[in-house]
C-alpha cells in the first residue's frame, strides 16, 4: 500500500507526467497568447513533451524554452506561412457549405475542401514537431514533411485526427483546455518519434543521446 505511494513507484511517476502534462498546457497557452509565436510555443511544447514526459529526461521547464528560444525565428516564418493557407481553407470550407445548404453548390464541392483541410492539416500538424528534433532550411523542412508524410500517410492524417478529438473535448469540457495542448502533444509524439527516428542518421541519434544526458543532469 505505502509503496504505491514512493516517489519512483509507476503511479507517482504517472501522476507526475499528468501534472508535468498540465503545466506545459498552460505554459503553451500563456506562450501562444500573441498568435504569432504559436508556431515557436508549438515547437517548444513537442521539445518538451518529447524529453521531458517521453524520455522523461529533464526538467519540463528548460526544455521548453531552450526550443522556444532557439526555434523562434523559423517557427515564426513557418508559422506565418501556414496563417493564409488555414484562413483561405477554413473560410473556404465554410462558404462552400453554407453555400451547399443552400442549393447552389454541389456537396461533393464541400468534401473536396475539406479532404484538402485535412490533408494540409496532416502535413502542417507534422512541421513543428520536425523543426524541433532537425535543423534545417525552412524550404527543406516544408519539403522533407510533405515526403515523410506521403511515405506515412496513417501516421500523418492521425494528427488532424487527434487534433479533432481534442477540440471536440474541449466542446464538451471547457476546462480541458488547460491539459487540451498538451494531451495533443502526447499522442502527437507518441506516433511521430518512431517515423522521424527512422530518418535520422547515427550523428543526429548520437547528438540527440548526448543533449538528453546533458538535460538530465
Amino acid at each position: 500500500m505505502f509503496g504505491l505511494f514512493k516517489y519512483d513507484s509507476p503511479f507517482v511517476q504517472t501522476c507526475n507526467k499528468i501534472v508535468d502534462c498540465i503545466c506545459l498546457s498552460v505554459l503553451w497557452l500563456v506562450t501562444s497568447l500573441p498568435v504569432l509565436t504559436i508556431g515557436a510555443s508549438t515547437t517548444a511544447l513537442y521539445y518538451a513533451i518529447n524529453v521531458g514526459i517521453r524520455y522523461d529526461k529533464g526538467g519540463i521547464w528548460h526544455a521548453y524554452w531552450r526550443s522556444f528560444r532557439a526555434n523562434f525565428r523559423q517557427a515564426t516564418i513557418l508559422w506565418l506561412l501556414l496563417l493564409p493557407v488555414y484562413g483561405l481553407l477554413v473560410g473556404s470550407c465554410c462558404s462552400a457549405y453554407t453555400l451547399c445548404i443552400s442549393g447552389v453548390l454541389p456537396r461533393e464541392m464541400f468534401y473536396f475542401l475539406l479532404v484538402v483541410l485535412v490533408l494540409v492539416m496532416a502535413w502542417a500538424n507534422m512541421l513543428f514537431p520536425y523543426l524541433a528534433k532537425f535543423r534545417n532550411s525552412t524550404k527543406m523542412i516544408l519539403k522533407n514533411c510533405f515526403g515523410i508524410g506521403l511515405l506515412n500517410l496513417p501516421i500523418a492524417l492521425l494528427q488532424p485526427v487527434f487534433f479533432v478529438l481534442v477540440i471536440a473535448g474541449i466542446a464538451f469540457f471547457p476546462i480541458g483546455i488547460l491539459c487540451a495542448p498538451g494531451v495533443y502533444m502526447v499522442l502527437s509524439c507518441y506516433t511521430l518519434e518512431p517515423v522521424f527516428r527512422k530518418y535520422m542518421s547515427e550523428e543526429d541519434r548520437a547528438k540527440e543521446e548526448a543533449l538528453l544526458r546533458e538535460l538530465k543532469s
